[in-house]
């Protein structure tokens, strides 16, 4: 590898760090994310307890879980048009941040048991979020070969 090449991906690191230290502050807000009302719209509704272990065919929920992700690649490649694609991906990830916050603390039913639940559920998606990117980024490999 050249040097130059060595100094584009320097460039690329900065620029993205930069993006990363840019983003880090958006939930910063005050009263917290979950305290605006018009920000990310979500549903959080603890009156009822969720549904309990989907006992559907493994086969039904991986095709409905590929067609969830086919929905946001689709939307994040829209975006792409207008928007820089690195905001957009900070933005997804932003946005299930969110959404696995909704989903812990719909399942705990009580702040009690959302405080409980956090440390253990920080850990489990952290884990998978790691999972599933190197499982992306050995993917996107192909690329350069």
């Amino acid at each position: 590898m050249s040097n130059e090449d060595n100094g584009s991906k320097d460039k690329l690191s900065a620029e993205m760090k930069a993006i990363m230290q840019r983003y880090q502050s958006l939930g910063d807000v005050p009263g917290g994310a979950a305290g605006q009302a018009e920000h990310g719209k979500l549903k959080f509704q603890l009156e009822k307890p969720p549904a309990e272990e989907d006992q559907r065919d493994q086969e039904v929920i991986d095709r409905e879980f590929r067609g969830v992700v086919d929905k946001f690649i689709a939307l994040a490649n829209e975006e792409i048009e207008t928007v820089k694609r690195e905001h957009v991906s900070m933005a997804l990830l932003y946005a299930a941040a969110r959404f696995n916050s909704f989903v812990v603390a719909a399942h705990a039913g009580s702040l009690d048991k959302f405080r409980a639940d956090r440390p253990t559920a920080t850990k489990f998606f952290k884990s998978e979020y790691e999972r599933m990117l190197q499982e992306n980024l050995q993917d996107y490999e192909r690329v350069f070969k």
